[in-house]
């Protein structure tokens, strides 16, 4: 009995290390295909469209993954991960669009095998990041595929440093000048409509969005400032030649 019980622990410990082992090639996979193909937040969809096999590869890794042993922080990285890869896989299937609007059903619609699962878009961003983690930060590294979006990252999002890397993220993005856009002389700020979509998730850890945003700047958004939205851009995100 008792050889048995060490029998079985060593089994559980050895799946565990084999699970991170395989989270580990996924993400590195994934850190070399964004590395390769995404140039200051722009994504060369043309050269993949070019040369599908290393996307191919990627997107069957996720397919096949197993998230049954894998930690909260690991899921997590997971399907940030797994969601603008499939955001890339979906555009280059329909490549040349000048926009993703111009793929119907792109982001609630068209269903994709991912960790065993029939998914969109929306229902990875939903069901499986937002739900679960109620953190309004993955709405700037979850990327549309447009020029209206935060800029995508070009490396892989890992559980282990995951926090970091969406804090640095996130202070980027409401750092950008063209993300908030400050006019001094009129006294207003111009912000993403992205906080008037998701103003609930926004609100639900700051008591305004304008104090949601100034968290993360390095010059604060002044109280006095009006706060207005600028048309979304849904121009496609493509790095040109």
């Amino acid at each position: 009995m008792k050889k048995l019980s060490i029998f079985l622990l060593v089994f559980q410990l050895a799946s565990q290390v084999f699970s991170q082992t395989d989270f580990e090639i996924i993400f590195d996979k994934t850190d070399g295909f964004l590395q390769k193909y995404v140039i200051q937040g722009m994504v060369d969809y043309k050269s993949i469209h070019a040369e599908t096999s290393r996307l191919k590869m990627l997107t069957s890794l996720y397919a096949k993954a197993d998230l049954s042993t894998a930690s909260k922080a690991e899921r997590k990285a997971f399907w940030i991960n797994a969601y603008n890869v499939f955001l890339i896989d979906k555009i280059v299937k329909h490549f040349p669009v000048n926009s993703p609007l111009d793929i119907a059903g792109l982001f609630t619609n068209i269903k994709q095998k991912i960790a065993g699962e029939y998914l969109t878009l929306e229902n990875i961003e939903k069901q499986k990041l937002m739900a679960v983690y109620k953190d309004p930060r993955l709405h700037f590294v979850l990327v549309c595929g447009a020029l209206g979006c935060p800029p995508l990252a070009d490396f892989a999002y890992r559980s282990k440093n995951l926090d970091r890397q969406i804090e640095q993220r996130s202070r980027k993005t409401l750092n950008s000048s063209t993300f908030i856009r400050i006019d001094a002389e009129n006294k207003k700020a111009l912000i993403s409509q992205i906080f008037d979509w998701y103003a609930s998730d926004f609100l639900s850890k700051s008591a305004s969005v304008s104090d949601y945003i100034n968290q993360y700047r390095n010059n604060a958004i002044p109280e006095d400032y009006t706060i207005d939205y600028y048309n979304y851009d849904w121009t496609l995100n493509i790095k040109k030649k």
